[in-house]
């Protein structure tokens, strides 16, 4: 009887491993992936919203409405699925230009797709997204191609000028705002012309910006109260770039600190020695606010 028992578990057991070994037989592609590949996003505006600059560095992936991964573009990356799938992807950004600091941009609407996945090969998929219709607002958009929102300071010895550019144009338009400090003129400081009212509580607040540059200059805030200028903070020092750049820079925490009545967007550049002439160039300047 014990040599029954044994024989019987024994040949259970070689069943088992047999029909084990026979599902992997039946299914041999189920550990071999598929593949998506995203080389870039692009972005559509219109035409209240400014141009369609942007620096969407990273894809946030889910797949059939489940977290899947963060992507730094251009990126291959496998999927151990086959067949039709839906894909919803998220334009992330570094914020403030920080590397280590990401985020899907709050203001930009997903793209949703379906790709058909098949194992061993490769489906391209270069998202394309737009702002939000509703539920953020633009405090303003300067592209110089007809003005010039800001204003000196009283630290300033120079200003923030409109010029044409044709050698090196911009990424949109003809125009740009222009800095040149000096020996002579060391300092521009400049202020939006109007105040702002922002939301507090930590809502989404962002000023977007293209520059080029061949010496730092910094973006700050400036909050009033009761009519006076009660506080000012600079949030990003940004470093020389001879290519057109672009940044978003978060002021969700600045805004909710200061907790003023309204508020203007501050920039200024100190002549740097080891650098002459000094030239600083910006476009497409843009504060946008969730709308609560």
């Amino acid at each position: 009887m014990k040599f029954f028992v044994k024989s019987f578990a024994f040949a259970a057991l070689i069943i088992l491993i047999r029909c084990i070994s026979s599902c992997n037989m039946i299914n041999p592609d189920e550990d071999i992936p598929s593949y998506i590949r995203i080389d870039s996003f692009t972005l559509t505006t219109n035409s209240i919203q400014g141009a369609n600059t942007h620096k969407i560095i990273d894809a946030w992936i889910y797949i059939d409405d489940k977290p899947f991964g963060v992507f730094e573009l251009p990126i291959v990356f496998p999927v151990l699925e086959d067949g039709n799938h839906s894909i919803i992807v998220f334009a992330g950004i570094a914020v403030n230009g920080i590397l280590s600091f990401r985020l899907p941009f709050p203001f930009y609407k997903t793209d949703t797709t379906t790709l058909n996945l098949v194992r061993r090969d490769t489906v391209t998929f270069n998202p394309s997204v737009t702002y939000f219709q509703s539920g953020f607002q633009f405090s303003f958009i300067e592209d110089f191609e007809s003005g010039n929102i800001f204003s000196p300071t009283t630290n300033s010895d120079t200003s923030l000028q409109r010029i044409a550019i044709a050698d090196e144009p911009p990424v949109y338009g003809t125009h740009v705002g222009s800095i040149f400090v000096s020996d002579v003129e060391q300092t521009c400081e400049v202020a939006t012309i109007d105040d702002y009212i922002l939301p507090m509580a930590n809502f989404d607040v962002y000023l977007e910006m293209d520059y080029q540059c061949n010496q730092p200059f910094s973006i700050g805030l400036r909050g009033n109260s009761g009519g006076q200028q009660t506080q000012e903070f600079y949030k990003v020092t940004l470093n020389e770039s001879e290519q057109w750049n672009k940044i978003y820079v978060q002021l969700n925490n600045e805004v909710t600190t200061m907790s003023a009545d309204d508020y203007q967007i501050l920039i200024r550049a100190d002549q740097d020695s080891s650098t002459i002439p000094c030239r600083i160039w910006i476009d497409n300047v843009k504060l946008i606010y969730l709308d609560i």
